[in-house]
């Protein structure tokens, strides 16, 4: 992980402003079967979600929590699709070197601010990694989905509220 220069966006107008655009946006994600069910089976999911159907399948992995998160446009800087593909594969690798799994998710923006983002869902991703992976891929945030909370947007360690950066 090669650390990113650009800081997070500072602006507390910046920060409203990413937080809509992330809470209208559709989150898709394709899990393994279960017994008796398809495979690669597709959820979407919405900041706010309960995803009840999502929360069953979780359940009937053994898995209790969710993270969705890409590397993409470092702090939603634009890069290239070279330079994107390139700090996606060294996010492939970071998981890989955890030890987790991972399966195919996507971001999409229905107003059309921003082009399909691919990701990963990781399921019962610790804190402490989550963290160090939102700042070494520059990400402002993950989505995060613990049932029977609702999905939920987890901010950069410097965006959060009362964060001192």
């Amino acid at each position: 992980m090669a650390p990113h220069t650009t800081p997070p966006p500072a602006d507390a107008a910046e920060r409203r402003r990413l937080q809509r655009v992330y809470a209208a946006a559709r989150y898709c994600l394709w899990l393994p079967e279960t017994s008796g069910g398809a495979p690669d089976t597709p959820f979407e999911l919405r900041i706010g979600d309960t995803g009840t159907a999502l929360a069953r399948h979780l359940n009937a992995l053994g898995h209790t929590r969710i993270t969705l998160i890409t590397a993409h446009n470092p702090f939603s800087q634009p890069c290239d699709a070279a330079e994107n593909a390139r700090r996606q594969q060294q996010l492939r690798d970071a998981i890989a070197r955890a030890g987790l799994p991972a399966w195919p998710a996507t971001s999409h923006d229905p107003n059309g601010e921003w082009p399909e983002e691919p990701g990963f869902c990781v399921p019962d991703l610790p804190p402490a990694i989550r963290d160090r992976w939102l700042e070494g891929f520059a990400q402002n945030a993950v989505v995060e989905y613990r049932p029977p909370a609702a999905a939920e947007l987890v901010w950069h360690p410097h965006l959060r509220p009362g964060s001192s950066a």
